[in-house]
């Protein structure tokens, strides 16, 4: 009988930790790819709609399923053994819910970090560092002075003088 503690063994652990790990490589190529996909919005194409809204969230479940189903004895739980071959609908099953769990602890670790540290995993996320201007455009004038008065260092001369 299938109960809560499968999901604490050591397999299932492995299992949902290959889930995101073959879920990050998946949506890597995908999106490298095709990058027009990662685009939400009204500049998203027909693929980048389905791409955000529905296959994104599949990848982990479909994942699970095929890692259990087809892998087999590693993975799946010896409760979905029997007789030396494996309950494939029980595998199926235990794949597409551990596919859905790594998922969802995925989405809410990666939401607590950013809200603690302000850190974001997205793997899709590009860095925000403004390009640097070109040479010839450079602006070559010395700043001006920081005097927090707010008058210029060449008027104070005449003033004191």
């Amino acid at each position: 009988m299938l109960s809560i503690d499968l999901l604490f063994r050591l397999n299932t652990l492995v299992l949902g930790i290959a889930i995101v790990i073959g879920t990050f490589f998946i949506r890597m190529i995908v999106e490298t790819a095709a990058p027009s996909c990662k685009k939400i919005g009204a500049e998203s194409t027909r693929f980048g709609r389905w791409w955000n809204g529905v296959i994104i969230y599949a990848i982990p479940v479909l994942l699970g399923v095929v890692l259990c189903v087809f892998v087999g004895e590693p993975i799946t739980p010896v409760e979905a053994i029997k007789d030396g071959v494996i309950l494939k609908k029980v595998a199926a099953l235990f794949g597409a819910v551990v596919g859905w769990l790594s998922s969802f602890l995925y989405k809410v670790a990666r939401k607590t970090l950013k809200k603690k540290t302000g850190v974001d995993l997205d793997p899709t996320a590009s860095p925000t560092i403004p390009p640097l201007p070109p040479e010839d455009e450079a602006d070559t004038t010395p700043p001006p002075s920081s005097d927090p008065s707010g008058e210029k260092a060449e008027e104070k001369k005449t003033d004191e003088s």
